[in-house]
Formats: structure tokens, C-alpha cells, sequence
């Protein structure tokens, strides 16, 4: 039934913030690449270039976050879908869900998708960074699900809740 699918995508706000926090690193950085002279500081550069680099990258990918409009979650009577639009997309079915578990780390609430077979879960992604991630959530969690719910447009409470739910049909 598809009034039972629920989709959620991405919080902004909160890459919105992180993006305002990049760009406030550059805005306090960027006067002291140059000296009084408008000469390009090269040890200050090359000192700070990783930091510069890993800036870009996270501006970037932040930025493409706020355009996207692309699905995260899907939670319908028959699975959980993470990443449904991309190619490495999980599908895990609720008979294969045994429990799950909440909790917070550094201020993030989190929740563990506790399996039947995490082993075979661990190893299913076909996207590169999404099979990282799962196998990095086995070795510290013992599950490769584990949904960081503020990175979501739902509060942890109204996903924890719909997860129960739809686990129990």
C-alpha cells in the first residue's frame, strides 16, 4: 500500500549550518594567506592547505546536499529502503530486523538497526562509501545500520516511532 510509504530526505538546516561554519573558516582564514605587502603567504598556505582542501570538499558536497532533493529513507509496510535513488541502495526487509536500539554519541541521537544477519547486510552495498560505512558500523556497533536521525527532516523520536510501527506489520 503506498499511503503506508514514508519518505524522508535530508535535514537541511543542518547542512545549512555546517555550511556557515565552512564558510566562516574561510572569511577568518583567507586575510592571513596574504601579507601587508598582497604577497601570497606560501608556508602559511602549504600549512593550511589539507585544512583549505578538506573545507572545499565538505563545502561542496554540503552544497549538493542542500540542492538535492533525494530520498535518504523510505519506511514502507514491507522494508526499510536507506538510499533507495543511488545505486549502492540497501533494502532490508522487517523479518530480518530483531531489534532496535537508540542512543547518543557527542550530542547526536542515533539509532541501531539490530539484524538477523548482519553479516550478509555488511557486505550488500554496490556504492563503495555506503560498503565502508557498513563494514565500519559492524566492527564498532555489531550492526551496519546504524541511522544517525539528525542527519534526517524528522526528530529522532517521530523516525524511531514509524520504525517501530511499520516493524510490527
Amino acid at each position: 500500500m503506498e499511503s503506508n510509504r514514508v519518505e524522508i530526505g535530508i535535514n537541511k538546516l543542518t547542512s545549512g549550518l555546517m555550511l556557515a561554519v565552512i564558510l566562516v573558516f574561510f572569511v577568518l582564514i583567507a586575510p592571513r594567506l596574504f601579507d601587508a605587502g598582497g604577497n601570497l603567504r606560501a608556508g602559511f598556505v602549504l600549512l593550511m592547505s589539507p585544512f583549505l582542501l578538506f573545507a572545499l570538499l565538505q563545502f561542496a558536497l554540503l552544497g549538493r546536499s542542500l540542492l538535492s532533493k533525494e530520498v535518504q529513507l523510505i519506511i514502507d509496510e514491507n522494508a526499510l529502503w536507506l538510499f533507495p535513488q543511488r545505486d549502492g541502495g540497501v533494502q532490508v526487509d522487517w523479518r530480518d530486523i530483531t531489534g532496535l536500539e537508540t542512543g547518543k554519541y557527542l550530542g547526536m541521537s542515533y539509532i541501531l538497526v539490530k539484524l538477523r544477519n548482519p553479516q550478509a547486510y555488511a557486505s550488500k552495498p554496490k556504492n563503495q562509501r555506503l560498503a565502508g560505512a557498513f563494514t565500519g558500523n559492524m566492527k564498532s556497533h555489531g550492526t551496519p545500520i546504524v541511522l544517525q536521525t539528525s542527519s534526517y527532516n524528522r526528530t529522532h523520536d517521530e523516525i524511531l516511532q514509524l520504525l517501530q510501527n511499520h516493524g510490527k506489520g
